[in-house]
Order: structure tokens, then C-alpha cells, then sequence
């Protein structure tokens, strides 16, 4: 599959590289990293997109994209998606947004809902409000059922006995999947 990377200068006054690939006749479809990451994030995704033409930038402040001191607001980071259509002359994409990169095609297609002909999130939230009241139970019990197994706790869950055996607290981050070439 034929693919190159242009380096864009967007409307917003940053330039960014961006990753084609697909048939210029293909559905286009943007993908949208999460913070700290790049247009690497995708690479194990990408040989499986064939019916698409797929553009995946770096955003702003990540990977080889210019890295202004300012214009990292959710808007402004919007705006900056919003402008890497117009850099390829595409009117209306598909959008995927990983992680924060969720949060990023949310306030895209609620700006500009004509432009965003669908909306995939993965490992994103499904509103840009705040974090749902019953987040903090879930992870309390997710990190108390990590500490319970890890330090050989064997009451049961949620018991007085059990809630005294554990110890609150995070488990290991796991390796990264993609390591740098």
C-alpha cells in the first residue's frame, strides 16, 4: 500500500507531518493520537485500514510537529484537526480518536459536525464532561483487587477482613506495545 509523509502547514500557523496512505479515491478517514504520543501510535493499525485513505498526523506539541508555547487548549487542538482536512483539500472524513486523541475528535465533530461524516473512539471517554461520579469507585476497586492478589489476600472481596488486608495502590505500567525503530 502506497503511503508518504507531508509535512502540512495548517491554517493555524503550525506545520505538521502527516502519514497518507490509501488510494486518493478511498473513504478518508483521520486518525488522532493521544497525548504524548505521534503518528506511530497506528502503525500496527494501519495495514488493516485498506479500504480507506487514511491521514494520520502528528498534533501539535507531539512526535516532529512544531511545538508552540501555546495553542493546546481543546479547541485550539480541534481547530488544528479541523485545518488538516483542509491541508489535503478533503471536505469530510471519517474520524478516529485514541485516548485523549478522543477527547480531540469529540470537539471536532461538535464544532464542525458537517465535516466529521463518523465518529470512531477508542479508549475515550464517551462525553467531554467531567469524570463520572461511579469513575472513582471503579478504580478504588480495581486497584484494591490488584493489591489483594498481588500481596496474597484471600479474603473475600469487600469484606471487612479483606478491605484491612489491602492496601490501595496502582499496578505495574505495563511494557509499551510499540518501542521506536
Amino acid at each position: 500500500m502506497e503511503s508518504e509523509v507531508r509535512n502540512l502547514s495548517l491554517r493555524t500557523g503550525i506545520t505538521v507531518p502527516c502519514l497518507v496512505q490509501g488510494s486518493a479515491e478511498a473513504r478518508p478517514l483521520l486518525l488522532l493520537h493521544a497525548w504524548g504520543e505521534s503518528q506511530r501510535s497506528f502503525d500496527r493499525l494501519l495495514p488493516l485500514l485498506a479500504g480507506f485513505r487514511v491521514y494520520v498526523p502528528d498534533l501539535r506539541g507531539q512526535g516532529a510537529a512544531d511545538k508552540p508555547e501555546d495553542g493546546y487548549s481543546l479547541a485550539e487542538q480541534a481547530e488544528d484537526a479541523a485545518a488538516i482536512p483542509d491541508a489535503v483539500s478533503v471536505e469530510r472524513a471519517f474520524v478516529l480518536g485514541s485516548s485523549s486523541g478522543g477527547y480531540v475528535a469529540q470537539q471536532l465533530a461538535a464544532a464542525y459536525p458537517g465535516r466529521v461524516a463518523g465518529l470512531v473512539l477508542v479508549g475515550s471517554p464517551l462525553s467531554l464532561r467531567g469524570r463520572p461520579p461511579f469513575a472513582d469507585e471503579v478504580e478504588g476497586l480495581t486497584s484494591r483487587t490488584w493489591s489483594a492478589t498481588a500481596s496474597g489476600c484471600r479474603r473475600t472481596p469487600g469484606s471487612a477482613s479483606w478491605t484491612a488486608c489491602v492496601r490501595p495502590r496502582r499496578p505495574p505500567r505495563p511494557e509499551p506495545f510499540m518501542r521506536p525503530r
